[in-house]
């Protein structure tokens, strides 16, 4: 028989085990277990009415594991208590009935608003069951091509690697003509006069404006800085964070991205008023394209729809979506209409685990 209770700190070597166990690609145990330790007891929004969840057997043996972390969001003038669950483990012995029975105790917790990112088909039934919904419009990405002939040699290195590598100098060409020709629909744009790499704390001004009302997490200078550590510790990678002005006097836009030569660079997460939606992609494009970057991607936030294929970024499915459950449908409702402005800062991603 299954038992569910908070995660201890006694059980993070246990946890860690799992999770290298059963995720592809997961770091080592020692490195699991020092992202472990600082995800479950010392992030800046710690609260212990809504902890990490484990599943044990009778012998103690554990079973399954839920990350949950507690994150302040606001919608208009409303506080709402948000908690981000995942990744959720299960031993391979095991039923999936433990993970049932995590899930259930999570969606019954304290919070307003629970999200689960990166939710596939198993765990969307699951959730989908217990009262949650699937927000189809966040498990989008998109990418745009920067420099289109080496980005196709890379991704056809693995299978003509010798051949891919001959033609490397050719595929130099083909990008320098592609990228500088005024006709090419390619054409790198002009970085933004008024584009620049913001402190924290603009950007902490940039998202607060360009939410104005809307659902989206709350952050200040300390909170920001810590989480976006993180995700540089994820990328391996600095983090580059673009704010651009709007047509009217305030912030318009504004991004996070990595970017490095001969790679996909990565917006992490961004967010503009409409009026500088394009201003805010072209900067971000500039950047990377600068950077050596040969694309850049990221998660499709609806409202960037029409500027990205105005760009000629292709759009794909990534076989998630994001799950929500709230008590009070409004909440569900605004995620459900792609509303909100969550991205990859909001979710699991950062964890890294």
């Amino acid at each position: 028989m299954s038992h569910v209770r908070p995660v201890a700190r006694a059980d993070i070597p246990a946890v860690a085990e799992l999770l290298a166990r059963v995720t592809p690609g997961a770091p080592d145990v020692e490195r699991l277990e020092r992202r472990l330790e600082l995800v479950a007891f010392a992030h800046p929004w710690c609260d212990r009415t809504l902890p990490p969840l484990l599943a044990e057997d009778d012998t103690g043996k554990i079973q399954a594991f839920l990350g949950v972390v507690p994150r302040p969001m606001q919608l208009g003038t409303r506080i709402v208590r948000a908690a981000v669950g995942g990744p959720l483990a299960i031993h391979p012995e095991c039923r999936e009935l433990v993970g049932v029975q995590l899930l259930r105790r999570f969606l019954a917790g304290a919070q307003d608003l629970a999200l689960m990112d990166g939710g596939r088909c198993a765990t969307r039934t699951t959730w989908e069951r217990l009262g949650g919904v699937g927000a189809s419009v966040y498990g989008l990405s998109w990418l745009r091509p920067i420099r289109p002939a080496a980005w196709m040699l890379g991704r056809a290195r693995g299978v003509a690697g010798r051949l891919a590598a001959l033609a490397r100098p050719f595929a130099r060409l083909v990008d320098g003509a592609i990228v500088r020709s005024p006709r090419s629909p390619l054409r790198l744009p002009s970085r933004p006069a008024a584009a620049c790499d913001a402190s924290d704390a603009m950007l902490v001004a940039s998202m607060d404006e360009v939410a104005g009302a809307g659902l989206h997490a709350r952050y200040d200078d300390a909170t920001l800085g810590w989480i976006l550590a993180r995700a540089e510790e994820r990328e391996g990678a600095p983090l580059v964070r673009l704010v651009v002005p709007a047509d009217r006097p305030g912030m318009g836009g504004w991004c996070v991205l990595s970017a490095r030569p001969g790679a996909v660079a990565q917006v992490i997460q961004m967010g503009a008023r409409p009026d500088a939606a394009d201003r805010i992609l072209s900067a971000a494009l500039a950047w990377a394209g600068a950077a050596g970057a040969v694309a850049l991607a990221g998660r499709l936030d609806p409202r960037f729809m029409q500027d990205l294929t105005d760009r000629r970024a292709f759009l794909h499915a990534t076989g998630t979506q994001m799950l929500v459950h709230a008590r009070d449908a409004s909440l569900v409702r605004h995620v459900e209409r792609g509303d909100a402005y969550l991205g990859r800062l909001d979710g699991e991603w950062w964890l890294g685990l």
